[in-house]
């Protein structure tokens, strides 16, 4: 599992990762005792609570409100409880796609005469999800984006509501797409815009991208290492060899030259950047003394 910062860098978004956990599933045999070579056990962790002390140990380090942008697996209320609960000072919020079967409900009305029992939590439950963007969609707006490296034309509505899953108030938006397929999007941040929360949740597919770049251009996965701290060691080195490339990339005065110029492409990819460290720092060895 690995954790990264999102970054605009030179007219693109990229990741660049500073955290990782290794997830281990819950053994269910009992280890032997009197294997010497066996390491320790470890105790188990759920991947909610590994993403979770990974994003806290970011925090103690980045003093500014937190936004968390995940899949819809981790967009969940014990990811957004945990992180509330540390006492790490800054509000943080997450950004995630909707589950198409979850359960919206608008603000319940005041009450207007005194009446046994306290108020309601929640309002009249809304449509489900198909439905509610189909009604949505006749107060639609348009607007242009940057979506995906490229300014597109996005149709999308958006509501305020609240959600019975993570038990607060939510900003749901619904994105229209020609094949009227609709991609849903919800955050717990009510400052965010529709085109925020549309742009930084496009970004979100660099991490997907990383994680090529980390297996293939970096040999995240070649380690032939068996121990545990082996190959947490191995994967750490690869995250801070391709933070640090992307650094470098940002404290460039302008994007790395395509070292593949492609005509539908026109932003550069990491293996540009790489490229780039490799041009101005490894000097050609001269072998004409030999």
């Amino acid at each position: 599992m690995v954790i990264g910062l999102q970054m605009f860098i030179h007219g693109r978004w990229a990741c660049l990762p500073v955290a990782q956990g290794l997830y281990r599933r819950k053994s269910k045999n009992k280890p032997n005792q009197n294997d010497d070579t066996q390491q320790p056990e470890v105790p188990f962790a759920s991947k909610i609570e590994i993403a979770v002390r990974l994003i806290n140990r970011i925090r103690t380090h980045i003093v500014a409100p937190t936004l968390v942008i995940a899949d819809s697996w981790f967009g969940v209320k014990p990811l957004i409880d945990g992180l509330q609960k540390n006492p790490i000072k800054g509000p943080v919020h997450i950004l995630s796609r909707l589950r198409i079967n979850a359960s919206l409900y608008d603000y319940p009305e005041p009450k207007t005469s005194k009446s046994r029992g306290r108020p309601r939590k929640y309002g009249a439950k809304l449509p489900p999800i198909p439905e509610l963007a189909a009604t949505l969609k006749a107060k639609s707006k348009q607007a242009v984006i940057f979506i995906y490296g490229k300014e597109r034309n996005c149709c999308y509505s958006e509501k305020v509501c609240l959600s019975h899953a993570l038990r607060r108030k939510v900003k749901v938006v619904f994105i229209y797409s020609k094949n009227v397929r609709v991609f849903p999007l919800i955050t717990t941040d009510l400052s965010l815009t529709a085109e925020q929360m549309i742009e930084y949740y496009s970004a979100r597919w660099k991490i997907e991208s990383g994680f090529k770049e980390l297996k293939h251009e970096l040999g995240a996965l070649d380690n032939q290492a068996r121990k545990r701290d082996s190959v947490e060691n191995h994967f750490s080195l690869c995250c801070l060899a391709m933070t640090l490339t992307w650094i470098h990339a940002m404290k460039q005065d302008k994007a790395p030259p395509r070292y593949h110029p492609k005509p539908h492409c026109a932003s550069y990819s990491f293996s540009d950047a790489r490229k780039q460290i490799e041009r101005e720092y490894i000097k050609p060895i001269n072998l004409s003394g030999f």
